[in-house]
């Protein structure tokens, strides 16, 4: 798989690193030194983090107290 040029980005999220990158078939990847062996898949790239997003809720669920 390829990253097309200028394409690729990080982000910093949650204190979390993400990889964003366009794969040869034109779907939006993210990826996450967190969660070795998941990409989020998406149709766009909004789609792709929202997903890497709800897999990061579920690995590290929320300890916050009312």
């Amino acid at each position: 798989m390829q990253v097309k040029g200028s394409r690729k980005m990080c982000y910093i999220l949650i204190m979390r690193q993400f990889m964003v990158f366009e794969d040869d078939d034109g779907q939006w990847v993210v990826e996450c030194a967190e969660l070795p062996g998941y990409q989020a898949r998406g149709r766009t790239r909004e789609e792709a983090i929202e997903k890497m997003k709800s897999a990061l809720l579920i690995f590290y669920p929320c300890r916050c107290e009312d």
